[in-house]
């Protein structure tokens, strides 16, 4: 055998590695995930929360310091972490985009927490009509990839249903491994602004 031979199968072979490598990574990470908007009913919930104002990727440590007080101060760990946004980063300057960032308690937490002083507020959502997607969790990355796919395919959703703009949760799930996409139809919009 030639010593091109040897080289030109070594390099195919390293390629092949590489692409096997990048799909793997890709599938892991959620890029050939199914992305499929589905109109459902949420349950009310309570949640405890930080505002941020700035690029949304740089909301990480606010929803990271709320859960971690929220530990300390309720004794339970959070098994939902939050992000809330409001602004179209289309239409708004990266550092004046607004959202919260936090953790989903239970009621019964919550409750207990009303007189207290906080270093994170509560707030109770009320449940009701949603539009919803579900997409693998899988650390960070999923994040990343999960934007990059969900917000264009519920963009479209909505112009084509004709519903309005408007505030867009995603729900961090560890224990399911998934993040739930949610845009509120029944909470007005006015309603989430006010806990800002």
């Amino acid at each position: 055998m030639s010593m091109n031979a040897v080289i030109a199968g070594v390099v195919i072979l390293v390629v092949a590695g590489d692409m096997a490598g990048l799909y793997w990574f890709a599938r892991r990470f959620g890029a050939f995930a199914p992305v499929r908007p589905e109109t459902t009913a949420i349950e009310p919930m309570w949640i405890a929360y930080n505002t941020h104002s700035g690029p949304y990727q740089l909301i990480g440590p606010v929803c990271d310091a709320v859960c971690t007080a929220v530990g300390e101060t309720c004794g339970i760990t959070p098994e939902l972490g939050f992000g809330l946004y409001f602004d179209s980063p289309r239409k708004v300057a990266k550092d004046q985009l607004r959202s919260l960032g936090g953790c989903v308690i239970p009621a019964d937490k919550a409750e207990g927490l009303k007189n207290m002083s906080l270093p994170f507020r509560t707030a109770a959502l009320p449940g009701g009509r949603a539009v919803v997607v579900r997409f693998p969790f899988r650390g960070r990355m999923s994040i990343v990839v999960g934007a990059m796919r969900v917000y264009p395919a519920m963009n479209r959703h909505f112009a084509e249903a004709g519903v309005p703009e408007g505030p867009f949760m995603e729900i961090y799930d560890m224990g399911a491994g998934e993040i739930r996409y949610i845009r509120p139809l029944d909470i007005p919009n006015e309603a989430l602004e006010r806990l800002l």
